[in-house]
């Protein structure tokens, strides 16, 4: 038996292996493992290889999409905002709601850079989207160095903005104004147009049927050049097709290096339907007439979807490896699909299960949903049809950037959280981590009327989730809980970022 005095050493040996591991954890972590052990720690109500990394309130405004941009050295975060009016720390003003802008170059400890409210008063004041390109990527290179921001402002218009300092941004123009529907717009860096929906009346003709998009050329954006308004077969004036088809929801304009330049449109949360389009006939001079036959000369592909779903989001994902096909002929191994989500519009549960969806573009006048990305209610201890909020997807990512893309996508599922979808097998999709944050003092609360009987509780609302070709997965919450910049763990992180078919 050893001696008394080796065994204090033995024990002392002991308590300092001990406390170097425990204030080793954090970093370990970063391998995945540590935090699972108790996911409440670090800021979770429920979670799976998905780990907290840093955290911002927003100034407890209630967000709406998050745009991750590189700017020279930093990775700046620009988070746009539901209508609602706060304090604003660095000023000590109250301000209407319009866009947050962090610098995430350490995700951190993320630094609140400046709040830019939105340009109109109430009811509209809010900036519920935002896009940025720079100008080394817009054709012609007009502007190197230089960062410019498209947002929607309030309901009213969509507006352009110098934002090379984003601490400092200078307004350029308003793009269109007078509108009193601006959701959701895109900006192709490449081609330069960019999609920003409306609402009737219109520059072409005021009987447009419901709301649709205007057509831009921002290649210059101290230049904005309007080109046309576009919609679906029976939005168009002296349309008599009835019904009328859904308004539009969203638009993804993407230049791919196969394809060329296309827009694809997402429309109604329910009872919707997806269209492809060629974005060069589109912009054709001799066909921009708002008539049936020129809609068609532009359109691609069309797909009616049943009541249940709708088309909230269309996000392209051309020429995708297929790994599992590598045996089967050329033209299965490499093939084109899209991510489609329903958007949930019920709280409680009262309406049907909103969720993500892959779409066969391989053959476009005969596109197809192949499969569905389901998160049950009931996962692990959260039931979420018991939370007084909306549960179902919203959104999928929107970054062409690996290590996600064309692998993975964060989809935004409200009370939910976020949940990562792997769809690298888009026939057989999987659901391999989750992070639902938990409350705070500025979650707003939410109420579900479930029969007769109605409750109201503080909830989780992701809204909206995007990533950074660090691996990082930013959401924000439209109840006001802020912004969480997540990182993956355990067997998704490995992935991620070891997997044969990863990134280099």
């Amino acid at each position: 038996m050893p001696s008394l005095k080796l065994q204090r050493i033995l024990l002392c040996v002991l308590v300092a292996i001990g406390f170097v591991i425990w204030s080793a954890g954090p970093a370990l972590a970063n391998d995945g493992g540590w935090w699972d052990r108790d996911d409440r720690e670090r800021g979770a109500q429920s979670a799976h290889d998905m780990r907290l990394v840093g955290y911002n309130d927003l100034q407890g405004r209630p967000s709406y999409h998050p745009t991750i941009v590189k700017q020279g050295h930093r990775y700046i975060l620009y988070a746009s905002e539901h209508v609602g009016t706060f304090l604003n720390p660095l000023t000590n003003k109250m301000e209407d709601d319009g866009t947050s802008i962090l610098d995430v170059t350490n995700p951190r400890k993320p630094i609140y850079l400046k709040h830019l409210p939105s340009r109109y008063g109430t009811p509209d004041n809010e900036a519920r989207h935002v896009r940025v390109c720079a100008g080394d990527d817009l054709p012609g290179k007009m502007y190197p160095g230089q960062f410019f921001m498209l947002r929607s402002d309030g309901q009213k218009a969509h507006t352009l903005w110098n934002v090379t300092d984003p601490k400092n941004p200078v307004f350029i123009t308003n793009a269109v104004e007078n509108l009193t529907y601006t959701h959701k717009e895109s900006w192709d860096c490449q081609s330069g147009l960019a999609a920003m929906p409306s609402s009737p009346p219109t520059d072409i003709n005021p009987t447009w049927k419901t709301n649709i998009t205007k057509i831009f050329d921002l290649r210059d954006p101290y230049q904005p050049k309007f080109i046309r308004d576009w919609g679906l077969v029976g939005q168009e004036p002296n349309s008599t097709v009835s019904p009328v088809p859904p308004g539009v929801h969203m638009h993804i304009i993407h230049t791919d290096p196969k394809y060329g330049t296309r827009l694809y449109g997402g429309y109604g949360t329910s009872n919707g339907a997806c269209q492809v389009v060629d974005a060069v006939k589109m912009i054709d001079a001799n066909h921009l007439a708002p008539t049936a036959a020129n809609i068609l000369f532009a359109q691609l592909g069309y797909l009616k979807l049943s009541n249940e779903f709708g088309c909230h989001s269309f996000f392209p994902v051309p020429q995708m490896p297929m790994p599992d096909f590598a045996d089967n002929i050329a033209a299965s191994q490499v093939q084109d699909f899209g991510l489609i989500t329903t958007e949930a519009t019920s709280n409680g549960c009262q309406s049907y299960r909103a969720m993500a969806q892959v779409m066969d573009l391989n053959n476009l006048p005969n596109m197809q949903v192949v499969s569905s990305f389901f998160v049950p209610a009931i996962q692990g201890r959260k039931h979420y049809c018991q939370e007084d909020g909306r549960f179902g997807s919203h959104s999928v990512s929107e970054s062409y950037l690996p290590p996600f893309y064309k692998r993975f996508s964060a989809v935004a599922h409200f009370s939910g959280g976020v949940h990562i979808m792997d769809y690298r097998n888009p026939f057989d999709l999987k659901d391999i981590a989750w992070f639902v944050p938990e409350i705070n003092q500025n979650t707003i609360q939410n109420c579900a009327t479930r029969g007769t009987v109605q409750t109201c509780s503080q909830v989780i609302q992701t809204n909206n989730a995007e990533t950074d070709d660090r691996g990082y997965v930013y959401i924000v919450d439209r109840a006001g809980t802020g912004t969480h910049i997540l990182e993956l763990t355990g067997e998704a992180r490995d992935m991620l970022f070891h997997d044969a078919d990863a990134p280099e």
